[in-house]
């Protein structure tokens, strides 16, 4: 009998005590809205860690330095900038209605990216 009760309580000891690491939140374990989309973190986005990979990733194919593709080019920061600060880069990027929707051919920017870019472009276009 008392090896039961022992065993007993430490079951119900081990349940109160798992139970308290659990978490049900989803979107926090996962990452995930309700909707199913994943979540766009933009609260640390920098020139070189974020925007620039991004850039690597859709634009400096057409946009490098050696072949801008319409004059703008997006593989250094001080070419970016220029496109950044006259609000062509976000007109372009988020297909905009007056901006040749970019990138040209190719699937559209995620909206978590195109989120980013806007945030370094409302953040002042810094070069960090």
């Amino acid at each position: 009998m008392k090896n039961s009760i022992k065993y007993l309580a430490m079951m119900l000891f081990s349940a109160l005590f798992l139970s308290g690491c659990y978490t049900d939140k989803e979107d926090v374990l996962y990452r995930f809205t309700q909707s199913g989309s994943t979540i766009c973190d933009t609260t640390s986005v920098t020139y070189s860690q974020t925007i620039a990979p991004i850039m690597q990733s859709y634009c400096n194919v057409c946009h490098s330095a050696a072949s801008p593709s319409g004059g703008w080019t997006t593989e250094n920061y001080s070419g970016l900038q220029v496109i950044a600060l006259n609000g062509k880069l976000y007109g372009v990027v988020s297909q905009a209605t007056g901006f040749s929707a970019m990138p040209k051919g190719g699937n559209k920017i995620s909206d978590c990216d195109i989120a980013k870019i806007k945030r370094w472009i409302d953040s002042g276009t810094l070069n960090n």
